[in-house]
């Protein structure tokens, strides 16, 4: 895709002429002060600049213009895949780099890491896609996107429904009010000397945290949709600031499906799993409900007993 005059501008002055693309990701905050000068006629000379003007009642506005312009520079592919997650394996990309090979990629980086500091040798590679940030411009609209491998996706979901429930079923934490000093004050006294309705629900909560781990990685229950044929979810929503979807892969074949130089190509040629992934994943979220429940009513009958 040609870039536009804006982002030609932009690449001129931070390279003195157009480099190949996608720019290294090293330069994505130096062109960025560049598009942002070019998008709003002004020089911004740091990041504490650019973040002071943006940071304010229109910066939703403000941060779309410039990502929109970014992208060219530092995109793959016809609709300018980018992954903009902070965490980042150490890999070149190109347009044949599949969200396989970024998982991949990324869980090794980080197991070797974990591994050295337990003294332990790293463990295979098991699917890890999380909430990957992307951007892309699809039809000429910038959309914001989270890309997830299925399994993955049931810690977070049933998290969520763990502090749900607490929230529903148990007393708030008590609160003296709201200052810094305050709340640091109301955390210290939680901690030391909790009143007993706090103390369930932190007894709860870390029951409930050991049953996820027990469902997930003992039981295998993120392991459910591991011998599925490929498929992906794809949902769109616009909240009317900005336009995102959430992109989820059955599995780790499906991945190897998804190539960032036709990203978008490749996951509409894949069938839809949707109401199957949706489906699923209530079932595992009600068998989990129905434990915790029964954990709950446990740990309060010991703390009356």
């Amino acid at each position: 895709m040609e870039c536009s005059l804006v982002t030609q501008k932009a690449l001129v002055e931070v390279y003195g002429r157009i480099p190949p693309l996608p720019i290294a990701r090293t330069d994505w905050r130096k062109v960025k002060l560049a598009v942002a000068g070019q998008v709003f006629g002004r020089t911004f000379n740091d990041d504490e600049a650019l973040d002071d003007f943006i940071e304010d009642q229109e910066h939703y506005d403000k941060s779309n213009q410039i990502n929109r312009y970014l992208v060219e520079a530092t995109g793959i592919g016809p609709n300018l895949f980018t992954v903009t997650s902070m965490s980042y394996p150490e890999m070149d990309f190109g347009v044949d780099t599949t969200m396989l090979d970024f998982d991949k990629a990324h869980y090794r980086q980080i197991e070797e890491d974990i591994a050295k500091e337990e003294r332990r040798e790293p463990r295979p590679y098991r699917e890890s896609l999380y909430k990957v940030w992307t951007r892309t411009r699809i039809d000429g609209e910038l959309v914001y996107g989270f890309v997830s491998a299925a399994g993955p996706c049931l810690w977070d979901v049933l998290e969520a429904v763990l502090f749900d429930w607490i929230d529903a079923n148990m007393e708030p934490y008590l609160k003296s009010g709201g200052t810094q000093e305050a709340l640091a004050a109301d955390i210290e006294r939680q901690m030391e000397s909790p009143e007993p309705h706090e103390k369930l629900r932190d007894d709860t909560y870390a029951a409930g945290s050991r049953l996820i781990n027990t469902m997930l990685t003992d039981e295998g229950f993120d392991r459910i949709f591991t011998d599925d044929d490929p498929w992906v979810s794809r949902k769109v929503e616009n909240d009317g600031h900005e336009t995102r979807e959430e992109i989820v892969f059955s599995n780790a074949r499906a991945m190897e499906m998804a190539r960032f130089g036709s990203f978008h190509a490749d996951i509409a040629a894949l069938p839809d799993g949707t109401a199957s992934f949706d489906s699923r994943v209530a079932s595992v979220v009600e068998e989990f409900r129905s434990r915790l429940k029964e954990l709950a009513d446990a740990i309060k009958v010991s703390g009356d007993g």
